[in-house]
């Protein structure tokens, strides 16, 4: 009989958090690729200044044919550093609105390129919706509540340069269609397709001309449920995440684990405050729309039947979980609002398991600690208790940290200061809860209102 959780065993060591860590990764935000296409959809019929109706065949047209196209479109701007620039001394772009031109290719008949498309951008529940796509100019870039990426398709005219260049979460990837069609026997299409909140840029061409479609990608209206088949990407997480709960040395007795998010999300729902003005938030809409490595965390994890959910953690003195945003602007409270939202039951206040287990022994307080005791004071003062309150609190062992693009701040007034407004800070993350070792496959428990105090290590 095997013996789990002596006294001075650790619950998680830093080599599960990491094989976890290296298991979700950072799957690339976006895929390309070339494919071929029959001899008309290479070509493009628009109209000029003078509005003379033309028609140019991109996979075999002359430098003037090209030129000619160029001189039909208006200048547009393009992205660089975050900003949109119209700067034709660093590079010269124009574009033709969708009204002013006409095409025989279609992106949705490419079977292949929808495939290509789903298993790389769309997993989990997503991987089951419909696509729809939307033709638009390239300095025009709208956004709605069900896009969630957008498409480029490049013609196979000669140039050199003019690489996508892609950015999220710190790292960097480059799309040089120009080399990539130059090498074909024959012509083709390419693509780069990617999540809305990657950065993104094209670099100067140096010689030739790039044309290229750009489309906004959304979800389309619900269909029949179908099933698809796992991504090798997830297959692996899964299989590793299985491994850690097959191991009796982790997480022993149970625990959480906190993941930061991967990418951007939106959390107005649309509805305004009655005090403020101010836009409603939830995390309802973010929750339905994970995507990424944010998605397969999700489903992996409740396919594995662990309790996974969507929390916001509010952080000011110390960090304070809740089930959504729940900040009240026009509230006149004596305590703060993350303060209030543990006393009337609606939040936790957040435990670092690492740092728990980096400072055991240690008998001096952090600036965390002393202020979670003040609090606890304040507390026993307000519901008049002799012995010591005990707080709500939930112990989290971070797989990965939370990123900053996700944090928003949310208005309140301030006891006492109905002429100042003040703002508290949050992010989102996944929380996914593992039973204790034995019972890991059992269905969650039902979801508390106020979370059970952890022991300390």
């Amino acid at each position: 009989m095997a013996v789990v959780g002596t006294e001075n065993a650790r619950p998680i060591s830093e080599e599960h958090l990491q094989a976890l860590r290296d298991a979700i990764g950072d799957k690339p935000p976006y895929c390309s690729g070339i494919y071929h296409v029959a001899p008309r959809n290479f070509q493009l019929y628009y109209a000029t200044q003078g509005t003379d109706a033309r028609r140019i065949d991109l996979s075999e047209a002359s430098e003037d044919e090209v030129k000619a196209l160029a001189d039909a479109c208006s200048p547009a701007t393009f992205g660089l550093e975050n900003e949109d620039v119209l700067d034709e001394s660093y590079r010269k772009a124009g574009a033709l609105d969708a009204t002013e031109f006409g095409i025989n290719y279609h992106p949705l008949e490419h079977e292949n390129l929808i495939k290509a498309i789903r298993s790389s951008l769309l997993v989990g529940h997503d991987a089951q919706k419909p696509i729809r796509m939307e033709l638009y100019k390239l300095n025009d870039t709208p956004r709605a509540d069900n896009m969630f990426g957008s498409l480029v398709v490049v013609y196979p005219t000669a140039h050199e340069g003019g690489a996508l260049i892609l950015r999220h979460k710190g790292k960097e990837w480059q799309f040089d269609s120009g080399k990539i069609l130059a090498a074909q026997d024959e012509p083709r299409l390419a693509y780069a397709a990617f999540y809305g909140d990657v950065e993104h840029e094209v670099a100067p061409v140096k010689s030739g001309y790039r044309v290229t479609l750009t489309y906004n990608l959304y979800f389309g209206d619900p269909e029949l449920p179908h099933t698809t088949s796992r991504t090798v990407y997830e297959s692996q997480f899964r299989e590793i995440f299985q491994r850690l709960l097959d191991d009796p040395t982790f997480l022993p007795e149970g625990g959480n684990l906190g993941f930061g998010l991967a990418h951007q999300y939106p959390v107005e729902t649309g509805m305004r405050t009655g005090a403020t003005g101010d836009p409603r938030r939830s995390i309802s809409r973010a929750r339905d729309s994970l995507k990424g490595s944010d998605a397969i965390l999700m489903s992996v994890a409740r396919e594995l039947s662990l309790d996974t959910s969507l929390k916001v953690i509010y952080e000011e003195s110390f960090k304070v979980m809740t089930d959504d945003m729940k900040i009240d602007p026009s509230a006149d409270a004596a305590l703060d609002p993350i303060e209030e939202l543990v006393q009337l039951g609606e939040g936790a206040i957040v435990e670092d398991g690492i740092k728990l287990m980096e400072n055991s022994g240690n008998d001096k307080p952090s600036e965390e600690d002393e202020a979670i005791e003040s609090f606890r004071v304040i507390m026993n003062d307000i519901e008049e208790e002799e012995e010591p309150v005990e707080l709500p609190k939930e112990k989290v062992y971070w797989v990965t940290n939370m990123s900053d693009f996700n944090e928003f701040a949310e208005p309140y007034v301030p006891y006492g200061n109905a002429s100042v407004l003040h703002y508290m800070y949050g992010n989102m993350c996944l929380l996914v809860h593992v039973g204790p070792y034995g019972a890991r496959d059992k269905p969650a428990a039902a979801k508390r209102k106020m979370p059970i105090v952890v022991e300390k290590l």
